[in-house]
């Protein structure tokens, strides 16, 4: 009595769970690749789509206005829900001017253009409150840069929150970046 007689034992074979989950976990990791990747095409195809646009016109163009406004017209094409403005440096007086087919003048206001020109940076505000004046919620200034200077800006809002996502921010700086180069010749 009390003494062990034998022992008994159950085992599982668990290669198959395994194998299972390293299923799972491969087909997540592709799966997120495969969003990746439409994320790139999308924004690669409007960036094509956008670039095509504004370089079909140019031939047309007779004025830096005109290239301003097909800038604009670009820009709102891609974004809808977004007020697009330009503003350049008018190299003799060093004045922010307002640019496109409709208004060519002085600007003398945001003190955030100025600012994003000046230090050559996007400054990006998600969510402003909406008693800046200007019925906007979503604030993005990109600047225009050329040979390492700054020779304008682009400002745009919207009246969403959180209107621009990182891609859009991608986005908007590549076309910034080949607008610059043509506005500079």
């Amino acid at each position: 009595a009390g003494e062990i007689i034998g022992l008994q034992g159950v085992f599982w074979d668990i290669t198959a769970k395994k194998a299972a989950e390293q299923a799972l976990q491969d087909s997540h990791y592709a799966l997120e690749q495969y969003e990746t990747l439409q994320r790139d095409a999308h924004e690669l195809t409007a960036l094509h789509r956008g670039t095509t646009l504004f370089f079909a016109s140019l031939p047309t163009s007779n004025s830096a206005a005109d290239l301003g406004e097909q800038i604009i017209q670009v820009i709102t094409r891609e974004f809808s829900t977004v007020r697009c403005r330009m503003f350049v440096l008018d190299e003799m007086s060093g004045e922010l001017v307002r640019w496109d087919r409709l208004h060519t003048e002085t600007f003398g206001g945001s003190d955030l253009v100025a600012s994003s020109i000046h230090e050559k940076q996007t400054v990006y505000f998600p969510h402003m409150p909406v008693e800046t004046g200007m019925g906007q919620c979503s604030r993005l200034i990109i600047p225009l840069k050329s040979n390492g200077n700054a020779i304008g800006a682009l400002d745009l809002s919207s009246p969403k929150p959180n209107a621009f996502s990182e891609r859009d921010l991608q986005f908007l700086e590549a076309f910034a970046e080949r607008a610059s180069a043509v506005l500079e010749n």
